[in-house]
């Protein structure tokens, strides 16, 4: 049994930390209570928006805190299954983005982790995602 219970953390969760210069953000506090886990999309999507060997560094630093999940080839199934999900205009979210969230959603599940997040609750519960209720 693990010692903490296992969390998959989106992108935002992660975002506010590196923004917040106070360290005030729930990825603190989760870091003390959980084993938390991210995966190839969100850190693809915070390198992106690196302008600087600094700011890409600071990433870098985070990532070693957290576990990073990449994407087995038997995953495939689930992630068409998603796929089909977000990809109705009424989810209201970008193209890139319901790929984005496929694959994380594909990964968590996969992977039996529930999903830390304030930006897609309502599409992660759409999807039947195990969601962590973060305060």
């Amino acid at each position: 049994m693990a010692k903490y219970p296992r969390l998959y953390l989106e992108t935002d969760i992660i975002a506010l930390y590196l923004l917040d210069d106070a360290g005030h953000t729930p990825l603190r506090n989760l870091l003390r209570t959980h084993t938390c886990y991210t995966g190839f999309p969100q850190i693809a999507e915070l390198l992106q928006t690196c302008k600087t060997d600094d700011e890409t560094k600071e990433v870098m630093s985070i990532l070693s805190a957290l576990r990073p999940l990449g994407f087995h080839p038997r995953y495939s199934v689930s992630l068409a299954r998603y796929l089909a999900l977000v990809d109705e205009p009424e989810t209201g979210i970008s193209i890139k983005d319901r790929y984005r969230v496929a694959m994380s959603a594909t990964i968590a599940m996969e992977s039996s982790l529930p999903i830390a997040t304030r930006r897609y609750e309502s599409i992660y519960s759409r999807l039947e995602i195990p969601l962590a209720i973060i305060g």
